[in-house]
């Protein structure tokens, strides 16, 4: 066994904290994928020395109480009294500022009815005309913009994530080359855009050519998250740690009497960076030298499939987890019917809506329990892109822009971007920001998802100290054991055209966890894919490898 990764706090004396406990990621970005990851849609990134900008950390007034570094999160246990200013230059000269950007809530405010909003075009210097798009329409609404051949908006955000058409030609014939205004130390006219890491920025970089900017995520993937309260009471101190340890563990949580099972896993996840961390399965892919396999063509992906296997087999899994969605799995868990389940690292804070609940987090160790393996994401939730044929003057005003609004937590400006207008969008508690939940949709044109400083977190009162410290160090454990994906950022046309292999696979994968169907079964649609279409794959994937340098 091992200690639970975060001391959990009781909703009771978490309440006392307040919601601003979520921090930035919140309060800027609150939907999108943890650890956004997939090369899919994105265009062959590059790393060469003239498009990468140089890495410069923010030389804050206030530094964090717990200090991150460019993986592992800034930790804040009080609010900057008062904020500081990060941004000394202009930002728009006037005029309109056109975006397209994703959104996850309803349509905001009206501008005429929104002072947020104008308090925002003021700030920006420009006339901010978002053209927001809603999650679900946004890959069909960007390939609409990009087919219609009409007059792009100036900001077009790119998550890479998803299915996103001619990202290649897009990115060589209707991009701005940001090279020579980012690249290297040029960036550091721009603080607060040289404070995005370098993990972040080589997403956004094609065939040595930087042709946009990174809205940033953590690179953790999913983790597992305990219903600690449960655990203690059937007599476990400690997490799960080994193989042995969490098969054991899985059948003390099990009580169908009570309706209760140990696991579950929601779209098909079956505990995936749980059981890849404990066989070491390559995320997704794996470079060694100049040969590059797929994760199924290693044995330890079908240990941790038959491990999977073995926990349904054995009733451990709640019998609804073939259908089940996150927000049904939340559901459960909070309802204490499952014990554990693995969810984003930025959970934990749901913990404040739910009484008499406790939980931890487990991090992916290997089946020995003696190190983290851990599925490392893409670091990004989008690449943000800049029309070409742009003055160059208005190229430099929209980075001016974009610098402002990655400003850094605790400074003026990302109060402002964050909460809105003191008295309005907010009010100070305890020296607290506490937003007015009535006027959230004042803050909905979303701003956040146009550009925005790496997420810190901030625990908004003492009592959520030890939660908070013990998150910095899950964080700085799986820190340790990211497994990064060679081939992220870039992409195989071939593979972008034969999804229809992965969909079968995924499907065996499936049936043969449930017992549908044989392990020959799901390794005849394999050898099939890999028949018609890998070797293709894999010669498109080293030849961009080759490019990018990295082979």
């Amino acid at each position: 066994m091992s200690a639970l990764q975060f001391p959990s706090v009781h909703r009771r004396r978490f309440l006392a904290g307040s919601a601003t406990a979520l921090g930035s990621a919140a309060l800027l970005a609150a939907c999108g994928p943890s650890g956004s990851g997939g090369g899919g849609g994105g265009g062959n990134g590059g790393t060469s020395a003239e498009a990468m900008p140089t890495y410069q950390k923010i030389d804050v007034e206030v530094e964090p109480d717990l200090v991150g570094d460019e993986v592992v999160q800034d930790v804040y246990f009080s609010y900057p009294n008062p904020p500081f200013t990060s941004v000394e230059h202009e930002t728009g000269s006037g005029g309109d500022l056109r975006a397209m950007i994703i959104t996850y809530n309803p349509p905001p405010t009206p501008l005429d009815k929104n002072s947020y909003w104008e308090l925002m075009n003021s700030e920006l210097g420009v006339n901010y005309i978002p053209e927001i798009v809603s999650s679900t329409d946004y890959e069909q609404k960007f390939s609409t913009v990009i087919a219609g051949g009409g007059d792009l908006p100036d900001i077009i955000q790119c998550p890479l994530w998803m299915s996103l058409p001619r990202m290649n030609a897009l990115i060589d014939n209707q991009f701005e080359d940001l090279t020579e205004h980012l690249g290297g130390d040029a960036v550091l006219k721009y603080p607060n855009l040289a404070n995005i890491p370098a993990y972040a920025w080589s997403q956004a970089i094609s065939k040595g050519k930087l042709w946009g900017i990174p809205v940033t995520r953590t690179l953790f993937p999913s983790v597992m998250y305990i219903r600690t309260d449960i655990s203690s009471d059937a007599g476990f101190d400690e997490a799960p740690k080994g193989q042995e340890e969490f098969l054991e563990w899985g059948k003390a949580m099990t009580d169908k009497s009570k309706q209760r099972y140990a696991f579950s896993a929601a779209d098909g996840g079956w505990m995936t960076n749980t059981t890849n961390g404990m066989y070491e399965v390559p995320n997704a892919w794996q470079l060694d030298g100049e040969t590059l396999t797929e994760s199924f063509e290693h044995d330890s992906y079908f240990e941790g499939l038959d491990f999977v296997k073995k926990v349904w087999e054995l009733g451990y899994m709640h019998p609804d987890t073939p259908g089940m969605s996150v927000a049904q799995q939340k559901t459960l868990f909070w309802q204490g019917r499952v014990a554990a389940c693995e969810d984003g690292i930025a959970w934990y804070p749901d913990n404040i809506n739910y009484p008499d609940t406790i939980m931890g987090g487990r991090a992916p160790w290997t089946k020995d329990g003696s190190k983290v393996h851990a599925m490392q994401g893409s670091g990004i939730f989008s690449v943000n892109a800049l029309k070409r044929g742009l003055d160059p003057a208005k190229v430099e005003e929209i980075l001016n822009i974009m610098d402002y609004l990655a400003a850094p937590f605790g400074s003026e400006e990302y109060t402002k971007i964050a909460f809105g207008i003191e008295g309005e969008q907010y009010t100070m508690v305890d020296g607290s920001p506490q937003p007015d939940t009535e006027r959230s949709q004042d803050r909905a044109i979303n701003l956040g998802y146009v550009s925005a400083a790496p997420q810190a977190q901030y625990a908004s009162a003492p009592v959520l100290r030890d939660t908070f410290t013990g998150v910095h160090a899950l964080q700085t454990d799986i820190a340790t054991g990211l497994v990064p994906n060679p081939i992220q950022g870039l992409r195989s046309d071939t593979q972008e055209k034969n999804g229809q292999y992965t969909t079968a696979i995924e499907d065996d994968r499936n049936d043969y966890i449930l017992g549908r169907k044989t392990l020959d079964e799901l390794k005849a649609t394999i050898k099939e894919y890999q028949d018609k279409v890998q070797a293709k794959i894999k010669e498109e994937l080293l030849e961009a490898l080759r490019e990018r340098g990295d082979i």
